[in-house]
């Protein structure tokens, strides 16, 4: 075998060894594991996931601050209908 041939050989089973590696971390990311980083990019199926539980994130809270503005909303209005319907008020007596 000559040098040349060798050293062909040893890149391509190099090469192969770590296409081999990259997709074995590949199988193994689930979005347990994941990290973001810059350094790896996430597969199609755990960047999916994890849009999807932003969203469902941002549509709870968003939920909840809808409900929390309305019920102060509503608890404003009932403390301005007790002063204006509380005959020793100044603003029901003003008028």
């Amino acid at each position: 075998m000559t040098k040349k041939n060798f050293v062909f050989s040893f890149a391509i089973s190099l090469i192969c060894t770590i296409f081999a590696i990259i997709q074995k971390n590949k199988l193994m990311q689930t979005i347990d594991t994941y990290k973001l980083t810059s350094m790896e990019e996430p597969s199609d199926e755990i960047l999916a996931q994890i849009m999807h539980e932003a969203a469902l994130d941002a549509k709870y809270k968003g939920e909840e601050a809808h409900k929390r503005y309305f019920d102060q909303l509503r608890k404003m209005a009932n403390e301005t209908v007790q002063i204006w319907n509380n005959p020793k008020s100044s603003i029901a007596t003003a008028q």
